[in-house]
């Protein structure tokens, strides 16, 4: 049996954009820059702009964009990253569809739950 390869980015996050910081964390190279085709975007998506520092689209982000993509954060994670502070490290695991779609299904069930227990109140 091959040896799964996995990836791992841990990044540390910055201050709020009122109060520009310098980059922290590893800077990423480019293999063939960091300009893309336009293509659509999603929440949660981690594009590496030219400056190597990878940023995490949340909620609020563009529909399209033209940075090298690495990777998506998953939605049930999204929300969890958005509640990080400036100054916490992060890490970044790599999983598979099916593990993605068990971390969604647990949390339209926690999110369910709790709608029951505000219902009784």
């Amino acid at each position: 049996m091959a040896k799964q390869k996995t990836a791992e980015v841990k990044l540390q996050c910055p201050g709020g954009q009122a109060t520009p910081s310098p980059p922290v964390g590893p800077a990423l190279g480019h293999l063939a820059g960091a300009d893309i085709v336009t293509d659509p975007l999603l929440p949660g998506a981690v594009q590496v702009p030219g400056s190597g520092q990878p940023i995490v689209l949340m909620v609020d982000c563009q529909t399209a964009g033209g940075y090298a993509r690495i990777g998506t954060v998953i939605g049930p994670d999204v929300r969890l990253l958005a509640q990080a502070r400036a100054g916490d490290q992060v890490r970044f695991h790599r999983v598979g569809p099916g593990a993605a779609l068990r971390a969604l299904r647990e949390e339209r069930a926690a999110l369910a739950t709790l709608a029951r227990r505000l219902a009784r109140r």
